[in-house]
């Protein structure tokens, strides 16, 4: 989907291929950082983090969906089993809701 290829493009180098991460958290595990429920990832995308470590990526993207399609794919990833997972970084948060 675009959501997916919105992410090998932008987001592979410090996430991992199957984001299982790299220089960035591990987008598979239960355990988040900047992130407690399902718009906050939107907000992460747009606007960045940590100094810009995670960079701000309103702007950069060439339609303004492109970050809610690149969201939805990460949500996806919770659970999935990357070839090579990176340990937890910051804390467990509940399971995304059902609906």
């Amino acid at each position: 989907g675009v959501g997916q290829a919105i992410f090998k493009a932008n987001c592979v180098s410090c996430h991992g291929a199957d984001g299982g991460g790299n220089v960035g958290p591990n987008l598979c595990d239960e355990s988040f950082k900047h992130i407690k429920t399902l718009p906050d990832i939107v907000k992460v995308i747009n606007e960045g983090v940590a100094g810009g470590a995670m960079p701000a990526w309103g702007n950069r993207f060439s339609h303004k969906n492109d970050a809610i399609l690149v969201s939805i794919y990460v949500a996806s990833l919770r659970g999935s089993s990357p070839a090579t997972a990176k340990a937890p970084d910051g804390s467990p948060i509940p399971a995304w809701p059902k609906d």
